[in-house]
């Protein structure tokens, strides 16, 4: 067999992972998040480095789980990447409801790359304050580990329903 081939038969890693190993596995970033926030030094950006790319790699896996817990398989989790945003739209069609300020902070830490930023370039301006991180991985975590515990609703897509609705009116017409 061909160096290139053994990477076809082994599974991608994490791939293979449950959405119990997720869980465990997001909060042991969250519990290095909250250990590792009393290093963030105010107006000393690079301090604050490790502490934001725990807590987006945290919130990443919290949401990766829940996608799972859904029914979405690993490869199409996987194809989003490092992008939230995505995830969160996403987990709007199994019901996860975060507030409107989460949403909105999730979506601009996508927005604004922070993932990479945290990683390569961590003195940059425009990151997240601190406490708003820290909320949002709160919120992201307590609200998906609850979830887990319920049973899976699917909710159809507005396109899915509205054509629903049409049929059913054409049908009594």
């Amino acid at each position: 067999m061909a160096a290139g081939d053994t990477a076809t038969t082994r599974p991608y890693p994490g791939e293979m992972s449950s959405v119990t190993d997720l869980i465990a596995l997001a909060d042991e970033y969250f519990r290095a998040a909250q250990a590792e926030s009393t290093g963030c030094k105010p107006g000393r950006p690079l301090s604050t480095a490790p502490f934001r790319l725990l807590c987006i790699h945290a919130i990443e896996l919290y949401l990766n789980a829940f996608l799972r817990h859904a029914g979405e398989p690993a490869p199409a989790v996987r194809g989003l990447q490092h992008n939230l945003a995505a995830r969160l739209q996403l987990t709007d069609r199994y019901g996860l409801v975060l507030r409107v300020k989460t949403r909105r902070h999730i979506e601009a830490v996508s927005e604004n790359r922070e993932y990479l930023v945290s990683r390569y370039a961590p003195e940059a301006l425009q990151l997240s304050e601190i406490n708003r991180l820290k909320s949002t991985l709160t919120e992201v975590r307590v609200k998906v580990v609850k979830m887990l515990a319920r049973p899976v609703v699917i909710k159809p897509n507005d396109a899915a329903l509205t054509a629903s609705k049409k049929a059913k009116a054409e049908a009594l017409a």
